[in-house]
């Protein structure tokens, strides 16, 4: 017909179907995908299995907030886990003690009972919060001074070396004690925040002060330290 010639279904050899070639992880060697090759959008969560990418697969500085979307890191994303330990640790002591305020600046040690361990590796920074109250009586006067005065300070240590530096927490000048006064007192709240690297370390505090040889003791009662790791 025509110089055309028809062929029958029967005559046609039809075309095979290609068996796809899947490629896992390991048949791509490290770097040699970039972000240049690949298109916008083209790899979503539903193509990446579950912890396929961990931190040891993402360079410094690979992430920047450009290549975050507006809203998609959420709180929920970056809460701690509930079975995370309190990053919280707490020390207390409701007891009186009396030191020695006669004489040149003193320190004082407190023995608290709080432990901060930090991983190899790491480095954590801490909160901390001191708070108690001072006073003095009457009764310890040195040699019936009519007036009294105070300044004292607080700092943490850790393994018996200095950690935060001194914060004031009682100060006043020459004051007269008045008719019938029978004790001074203030409380204070103290802060302060540091840093720490590897390593396990014991947590003091030292008071230091001096009453300019009017009072021959000072007394300091609940005491309450509170340390929070911020990360």
């Amino acid at each position: 017909m025509n110089g055309i010639e028809l062929l029958s279904s029967d005559n046609v050899t039809p075309t095979p179907t290609p068996t796809p070639v899947l490629i896992t992880t390991a048949d791509i060697a490290d770097g040699a995908i970039t972000t240049p090759k690949l298109a916008d959008g083209a790899v979503d969560g539903l193509k990446l299995l579950d912890n396929i990418i961990n931190t040891a697969k993402i360079i410094d500085g690979a992430i920047s907030t450009s290549k975050i979307a507006d809203g998609a890191v959420t709180p929920d994303k970056i809460s701690n886990n509930a079975s995370e330990g309190s990053r919280i640790n707490a020390w207390s002591d409701p007891t009186v003690t009396v030191v020695n305020a006669f004489g040149d600046y003193q320190d004082h040690s407190f023995t608290t009972n709080i432990t901060l361990t930090v991983p190899a590796g790491k480095a954590y920074y801490y909160n901390a919060i001191y708070s108690g109250q001072m006073y003095y009586s009457i009764v310890d006067r040195a040699n019936n001074n009519p007036s009294f005065y105070s300044r004292w300070s607080a700092r943490l240590s850790a393994n018996n070396t200095d950690l935060t530096v001194p914060v004031i927490l009682v100060a006043s000048d020459i004051q007269n004690w008045d008719p019938g006064q029978n004790y001074w007192q203030s409380a204070y709240v103290s802060p302060w925040v540091f840093r720490l690297t590897e390593g396990t370390y014991n947590i003091n505090l030292i008071i230091n002060g001096y009453s300019a040889n009017t009072m021959n003791w000072a007394a300091f009662k609940d005491h309450t330290l509170q340390i929070l790791r911020v990360f």
